[in-house]
């Protein structure tokens, strides 16, 4: 064999080798190692996932084949081979997780992980629980059975679909008032928990000291609070008789708690506690059937947060006197413990606001605002948008009108049922369709709406991008009012707009 043949054949044969071993590797962006099997059994809703390959455990963290525990959730998945990404969507949460990288998208937004995506053997393995509370997923472990279950969240209400469209021409609401006597206490200022926020470990988050010379009086309690201690910390809410002479009885004490540590606080929060208060379906809890005497305290209920988990609550109640001639004299309160105390032995002042994130905090005679709009001319067919929740023209819960002071003002009117009004006229007298639409102003919105049609929830609308359709109204008559009752859900005190056309 000449030597020319002899350089062919090799080269060939480096070439062939060369190949093999190519085509034989994975293309994966690392060298595959090797991973603790979990034994846990993934259940989503109660139902098994089935996976092609085991769970595994890296740095603390299960990682499970991403497209059957997205289908699982009823996320849509797309695998992008080109930059090593996942995309995931489900509702209005889109997901995308790049292989090794310590940090994910939430809607745009960069989160952290504890453990990156990997591949491996051919599947792409992500992060349980991150991608499991992405979509609002409560994920537990189970100690006993080792399983992992999530519940994804279940809403009881349907929710408006969400178009494009921008609402121009806004003016401010400006005929607004206090309806009922129902007294809203919020409870969202310092909102953070913290040793910057709070000082000791058993303190007053806020308060409503009242005294009043009548036989009941009705409350509603609203809260909104983070834990950021590195411990997990007790949050109640407690009533005192400071009265000397006269005892009462709690009642119809009813309500809804939510808890999360996602960061979608208004998912998986605001919306089940706006969408509850106006289907009314607070939840009933039952007290001792007795008499709270003088000097006595009760808790009336009571949440454990876990480090960087946030709590919103709305609990409505009725104090009743039982015995006595003197006034009703007794003092509500939402507390902290962060050693376990008990919760009715704090008896403080509360703790000082926190001006730098002014979240509200006050007392105020009433938990509804009714907005009576300008007289909607039909056959004029002009459009007409109003904005609501302003913090100017319609915000009554402010500080001037709170019953404790220092206070900051409610002017996104959490707690609170707002009321909305539309006259309209009809001059022709002839059948007409008269579109009802909401959207966003000045930040992401989201809550529920009542409407004689029903209950629906909004969902989180982009500022000046997207709107919803609420309803349809056909004048039957030559004058008539359109009502719906809206609940804020999140956006802290950002307003939203009510848009009115007349249809061709």
């Amino acid at each position: 064999m000449n030597l020319l043949k002899r350089k062919w054949m090799i080269s060939t044969i480096a070439i062939v080798i060369f190949s093999f071993l190519f085509l034989s590797t994975p293309t994966t962006k690392a060298t595959e190692q090797q991973y603790t099997t979990s034994t846990s059994e993934v259940y989503v809703d109660g139902k098994k996932v089935k996976y092609p390959v085991l769970p595994i455990l890296k740095d603390g963290t299960t990682l499970v084949p991403f497209r059957e525990t997205f289908e699982a959730m009823g996320a849509t998945v797309e695998w992008d081979p080109k930059e090593f990404a996942v995309f995931a969507n489900k509702g209005n949460t889109n997901l995308k997780l790049i292989i090794d990288s310590t940090t994910a998208q939430i809607n745009g937004e960069t989160r952290s992980l504890i453990a990156p995506p990997i591949l491996y053997k051919g599947k792409t393995m992500i992060p349980l629980r991150f991608v499991g509370e992405a979509f609002v997923g409560d994920v537990q472990y189970d100690p006993n059975s080792k399983n992992i279950n999530i519940t994804m969240p279940k809403y009881a209400i349907e929710f408006f679909a969400k178009e494009q469209g921008k609402l121009t021409n806004v003016t401010n609401v400006q005929n607004v008032i206090m309806s009922g006597n129902r007294r809203l206490l919020v409870s969202d200022n310092p909102e953070i928990l913290s040793p910057t926020t709070l000082s000791g470990d058993n303190v007053t988050l806020s308060n409503d000291i009242v005294m009043v010379n009548q036989s009941t009086m009705d409350h509603r309690v609203f809260g909104w609070h983070i834990n950021q201690f590195d411990e997990e910390v007790t949050v109640g809410i407690t009533i005192e008789n400071v009265s000397s002479n006269t005892s009462f009885k709690i009642d119809s004490l009813k309500g809804i708690k939510k808890i999360t540590s996602t960061g979608f606080y208004d998912l998986d929060v605001g919306l089940p506690i706006s969408e509850a208060l106006l289907d009314d379906r607070l939840n009933q809890i039952n007290l001792i059937n007795e008499p709270i005497m003088p000097g006595q305290s009760l808790t009336l209920d009571s949440f454990l947060l876990k480090p960087n988990e946030l709590v919103g609550f709305l609990y409505d109640l009725t104090v009743t006197k039982e015995s006595g001639n003197g006034e009703l004299t007794y003092v509500i309160r939402t507390v902290i413990s962060k050693d376990g105390s008990d919760l009715t032995a704090i008896k403080s002042s509360p703790i000082n606001l926190d001006h730098k994130n002014p979240h509200p905090r006050g007392v105020w005679s009433s938990s509804e605002l009714i907005a009576t709009l300008p007289t909607y001319n039909v056959n004029e067919g002009a459009e007409l948008s109003y904005t609501i929740s302003n913090g100017e023209t319609d915000n009554l819960f402010n500080s001037a009108t709170s019953l404790i002071t220092p206070s900051i003002a409610n002017k996104g009117h959490f707690g609170a049922v707002y009321k909305i009004k539309i006259p309209y006229i009809n001059h022709f007298h002839e059948e007409n369709t008269i579109r009802v639409r909401l959207g966003s102003r000045g930040g992401l919105y989201s809550g529920t709406v009542k409407t004689a049609e029903g209950i629906f929830n909004i969902p989180p609308l982009d500022p000046m991008k997207d709107v919803v359709k609420v309803m349809d109204y056909q004048t039957t008559n030559n004058e008539g009012i359109i009502e719906l009752d809206i609940v804020h859900a999140g956006g802290s005190s950002l307003p939203i707009v009510i848009n009115i056309i007349t249809l061709d």
